[in-house]
């Protein structure tokens, strides 16, 4: 009677254990699914860049990648690094750009836009696809709350601020170089 019972309650705890397993392994399904939340980033600081590209998911910076050469001739190499942004990512201009008319021509922007695109922080609102190669931009990079091996180390944009944009190429035609007579 002992062992039956003693067999029983060892196949009741086995049970409950896979059941417990298979429980956590669909909550860990869903939340890589949606992604993790605002309060599962800690700040990794803030950098101002010029950023390379930019797209709906991610910005591309210029981060040194080694040097060439050697003594006083060693160069220092840049490689693209794609940052990803979280969920919830902020993006925002510092200044707003310029608001041109049909003609190209600067106009003012009306007290009403003003008060549409101004954000509670007291800049003015943006999206990602504001952000494009040659603006000067502030990141506030995050790391991920408990993440081991590579992703320990992974950083995540939570805010972009669009500082400056790149500066403005001459319009028209190139100068010519003088010919030389022979």
């Amino acid at each position: 009677m002992r062992s039956i019972c003693f067999h029983l309650a060892a196949i009741v705890s086995v049970a409950l254990s896979v059941s417990a397993i298979s429980a956590d392994d669909k909550k860990d399904s869903k939340e890589s699914k949606e992604g993790p939340s605002a309060s599962s980033y800690t700040p990794a600081g803030d950098i101002t860049v010029v950023i390379a590209g930019a797209s709906n998911h991610s910005v591309i910076v210029k981060v040194p990648g080694g040097t060439t050469g050697r003594g006083k001739y060693a160069q220092t190499t840049m490689k693209d690094d794609e940052l990803t942004f979280t969920s919830d990512v902020t993006i925002r201009h510092r200044h707003l750009p310029p608001k041109l008319d049909e003609k190209g021509k600067k106009v003012a922007y009306t007290s009403d836009e003003l008060k549409k695109l101004k954000a509670k922080d007291g800049l003015y609102e943006a999206s990602a696809s504001d952000l494009h190669g040659g603006q000067t931009v502030s990141l506030h990079l995050v790391k991920l709350k408990g993440a081991k091996g590579e992703d320990a180390n992974k950083l995540y944009v939570a805010k972009a601020i669009i500082e400056a944009e790149p500066p403005q190429q001459p319009q028209g035609p190139a100068p010519r170089k003088p010919e030389k007579n022979q």
